[in-house]
């Protein structure tokens, strides 16, 4: 009979072993993930406040060049008159002051016998061009923005998610039910970048750097409410060259419904509006930006959006 020595083992995993070894892997994956998540938002709440003081610091150097701040926008026969010709927003005048005056310099608004608006089918290569500048990148959907109003129609127009908080919506019911407890009237709830109007900075009372110039409002034309869930269309004022890009303060309800208490991350129904977990990005009169946090009251967001009111500001989160 003949010897037959006994077989090595051949070196592998059991298969318990290699379970295992996938469940590691696993976990390792589900706590890696939100790190890297977090990292990633991370940079681009700094992007995003880069772009916004930019965009600050373009409104202070156009005020620097022409003795007075943008308007929010232009959309009447008096604005006209004061910025001829056409309708546009405050975004267009910006332009020369962020590296773009070859774009600018390709949008015509016509002359005193003929007014060209910003979505006049001269202007469409113009109006349909996106800029990095105007986006947020944690905004998750980039969209364009087809649609019509009172200056005419345009398709597949460059949004923007930033923009300039006007006024204090006066038909708030935060008047009524206390959030809003400081008085305004027409004229003392307007903001830095008032629309048809030539604002000079000495009538900034309230201070530079207490004062908003723009402000993020994220994701329009698509809807968002407080979970950032999308929860509808048709927002309007997504295109970066549209007068109606501008909006008031109403504050919302944490399902995206208006008016209500909550001034930050609520609805980006023309309100501030960021993907940010922590708030949305804004700037001041001074070009300074920030990340305004969600937790902020109404009453303070007020305070901070008037420019002549003399009101208080309160201590921001």
């Amino acid at each position: 009979m003949r010897y037959s020595p006994p077989r090595q083992r051949t070196p592998g995993f059991t298969l318990i072993e290699l379970l295992v070894v996938i469940a590691i892997i696993a976990i390792l994956i589900s706590l890696l993930v939100p790190a890297v998540q977090k990292v990633r938002e991370s940079a681009n709440r700094t992007e995003c406040l880069n772009n916004m003081k930019q965009l600050a610091l373009a409104a202070l150097n156009y005020e620097v060049s022409n003795q007075h701040l943008p308007p929010g926008a232009i959309n009447s026969a008096a604005g006209r008159a004061l910025f001829p010709n056409g309708n546009r927003s405050v975004l267009v005048f910006l332009l020369p002051y962020v590296e773009q005056q070859a774009l600018y310099d390709k949008l015509d608004f016509g002359d005193a016998k003929t007014q060209k608006n910003w979505c006049d089918p001269v202007n469409k290569a113009a109006y349909q061009t996106p800029l990095k500048v105007f986006r947020c990148p944690s905004t998750p959907n980039i969209m364009t923005d087809t649609g019509s109003n009172g200056s005419g129609s345009w398709n597949d127009a460059a949004t923007s998610d930033y923009n300039a908080l006007c006024n204090i919506g006066l038909t708030n019911s935060a008047y009524s039910t206390g959030l809003i407890p400081f008085v305004y009237t027409s004229k003392t709830a307007k903001g830095m970048l008032s629309v048809n109007e030539k604002v000079k900075m000495r009538m900034v009372v309230d201070g530079t750097s207490n004062t908003l110039l723009l402000v993020e409002d994220a994701g329009r034309p698509l809807r968002y409410n407080a979970t950032g869930k999308q929860i509808g269309t048709g927002v309007s004022g997504a295109a970066w060259a549209n007068e109606d890009g501008y909006f008031d303060l109403h504050g919302a309800k944490p399902d995206g419904s208006q008016p209500g208490p909550c001034a930050v991350n609520c609805s980006n129904e023309n309100e501030i509006y960021g993907f940010h977990p922590a708030g949305a990005t804004v700037s001041f009169g001074d070009g300074s930006a920030k990340l305004l946090e969600r937790t902020i009251s109404i009453a303070a967001a007020a305070a901070i959006l008037t420019r002549a009111a003399e009101d208080p500001v309160p201590p921001l989160p």
